[in-house]
């Protein structure tokens, strides 16, 4: 009695495209689960004075790595203070001067 009352549900559930819908979804799920979120960069820059400019840089994070993105300034810029850097629950926020003597 048992056998035949599973049998009828198994007909019925291939019959009605449930288990190709079933077996999709269980391949797609490790998929879905493995994707991220790519949360943007943050760049903020303040001109302090001619030339002298403060940097804001946000940058996001992959699992717990820092992602590699980096802002790119003028080669004659130079860096007028240490990066300092700390951790968010988004990312790395890291603030440090730079000089630029023609502008950016």
């Amino acid at each position: 009695m048992v056998g035949a009352l599973l049998a009828r549900c198994l007909s019925f559930v291939a019959a009605s495209g449930l288990a190709t819908t079933l077996a999709l979804g269980a391949a797609l799920t490790p998929l879905t689960a493995a994707a991220h979120e790519l949360d943007p960069g943050f760049l903020e820059l303040r001109e302090l004075a001619p030339g002298n400019y403060s940097v804001l840089w946000k940058v996001p994070l992959a699992g717990s790595r820092r992602m590699a993105l980096d802002p790119i300034f003028p080669d004659e810029c130079a860096p007028l203070s240490p990066v300092a850097a700390r951790p968010t629950s988004h990312g790395l926020v890291e603030r440090w001067a730079i000089a630029c003597p023609s502008g950016l």
